[in-house]
């Protein structure tokens, strides 16, 4: 039955990315380019997305179905490796309606319309909980190193997967059973292999002064911490939705009542699961009272709080809990994923900022305006200080791809491409076509010998919105000595 309705949801996905067509959003244009150029590391993120994603494109090609329907497909793996690690300790029906309240949970449910890290990253805590029971099971050497293997590939996810580990350390400290794992060699096989499989992004970020871990702090903004209970409210009621009201209620109302029928084997493992969802829902709700936090970055922790939640709903007979939010999320599906048909049936022209698609058009439009452009100026290099810009045109206009620099005055590495192509890094010289919104003539004034501006590209996406970009010849770059000039806000 499960393979069956992941494989009917699956279809859905890809059939509606087919029959939308939307570009690829910046980061997905940019996770894409970043395939095209296999690294150990990237400045923004840990490599797999795009490892993933390399794969996928050789098989079925760079369009955005392919792409994104790869982020599906590990959305619906995810899923179905849990009900299989569940299975064995809580039974069959536990597990199924687990991996069903897995799936159907909101947000997992409309990111999979998308690509983003979130796609690995849920896939490999399903597999840690998968080794995880396994090895509660059976403590063998080799089902340490297969937990140990998977957590390293979490991290090579997102380095937030380490909030499992760490939830599962403190797990076995807190229990008798666990310290005794604890007293054996397993763990830090486990610890070795972990360490053996993410070297080499370490070894990447070694070598760019661990430029990853520095962005990865900063979009935390810890170092503007103060108390903010509104950001932790709204933290919280977000989580509600998108983990599904229903399968939340039953989550905390169901579980801990559950706790004591079980046998000893299934409370170990029940116990364990609690652990591995709160310490990081814990983690981020600090962050959101003291910082701040996105809603998708505890999505991982899904994983255990379905598998608890699929229990209680088996043990207590809360099948209704589950209907209800398969329903809600079957309809949220049908109205999201669908949108532009609606749209289309309806004859309205939504705004802008009412599009949930609006980010997702006229850069394809823009980026073959962008090509027409430098064909009229073979000799031209494109030139920009946008990220969007530098994401999408590479995206579309591959044959760019060795010829486009970032123009980067204050020496600041934002973005992935003011790492790799700053034009600091190009000779004195030169002829380029700068192509971004807003440019800063002074600016461009005091790095080049020349600057004429030639035109703009503008490509309407709604009625009150267009993609515009200013077209502007340069010649002779004389170094960024004397320009003065800010970062674009679009940095990673």
């Amino acid at each position: 039955m499960l393979v069956a309705v992941l494989g009917l949801l699956l279809l859905w996905r890809v059939a509606a990315l087919l029959l939308n067509g939307h570009d690829l959003f910046v980061d997905e244009a940019q996770y894409v380019v970043w395939a095209r150029d296999l690294a150990a590391g990237y400045y923004s993120k840990p490599p797999l997305l795009a490892w993933l994603i390399g794969g996928a494109v050789r098989v079925c090609g760079e369009g955005q179905a392919c792409v994104r329907g790869m982020a599906s497909l590990l959305y619906a793996l995810a899923a179905l490796v849990l009900f299989h690690g569940l299975k064995p300790v809580l039974g069959a029906r536990p597990a199924l309606y687990g991996a069903l309240a897995l799936v159907f949970a909101p947000l997992p449910a409309l990111y999979g319309l998308f690509v983003s890290t979130d796609a690995p990253l849920l896939l490999a805590s399903a597999l840690f909980v998968h080794r995880t029971l396994a090895v509660l099971r059976d403590p063998r050497a080799a089902n340490w190193l297969g937990l140990g293997a998977v957590s390293g590939v979490g991290l090579l996810a997102k380095y937030s997967f380490a909030l499992l580990p760490v939830a599962l350390a403190l797990h076995l400290l807190l229990s008798a059973d666990g310290r005794r794992h604890l007293r054996t060699v397993g763990p830090w096989l486990a610890a070795l292999a972990a360490l053996a499989v993410c070297s080499p992004n370490l070894l990447w970020n070694a070598q760019h002064a661990f430029i990853t871990f520095t962005h990865t702090a900063e979009i935390s903004q810890v170092d503007r911490s103060g108390v903010h209970p509104g950001g932790l409210a709204l933290f919280l009621a977000g989580q509600l939705m998108a983990f599904g009201p229903a399968s939340f209620w039953v989550l905390l109302s169901g579980t801990a009542a559950t706790l004591r029928p079980a046998a000893p084997a299934q409370r170990q493992a029940l116990h364990c699961l609690i652990a591995l969802g709160a310490v990081p829902l814990a983690f981020f709700a600090l962050l959101a009272l003291l910082s701040r936090a996105n809603l998708n970055w505890p999505m991982f922790a899904f994983v255990p709080l379905a598998a608890l939640a699929g229990w209680a709903m088996a043990a207590q007979s809360r099948e209704r809990a589950l209907r209800v939010t398969v329903a809600t999320t079957v309809l949220l599906l049908a109205v999201i994923q669908h949108f532009p048909g609606w749209v289309r049936l309806s004859g309205l022209q939504p705004a802008y900022r009412a599009d949930p698609f609006g980010r997702l058009q006229g850069w394809q439009d823009a980026s073959r305006q962008a090509a027409d452009w430098l064909a009229r100026h073979p000799d031209a290099d494109p030139l920009t200080d946008s990220r969007t810009v530098a994401a999408e045109l590479l995206y579309y206009a591959p044959a760019l791809s060795s010829r486009l620099a970032m123009w980067n005055p204050t020496g600041r590495v934002g973005d992935h491409y003011r790492l790799t192509r700053d034009l600091a890094a190009r000779p004195p010289g030169g002829h380029y076509l700068y192509l971004g919104a807003a440019p800063d003539l002074n600016g461009l004034r005091a790095g080049f010998d020349r600057v004429q501006p030639l035109g703009r590209i503008e490509v309407r996406t709604h009625r009150d919105h267009a993609i515009r970009l200013d077209v502007v010849a340069l010649d002779g770059f004389r170094g960024y000595a004397g320009v003065s000039a800010t970062l674009r806000p679009d940095a990673d």
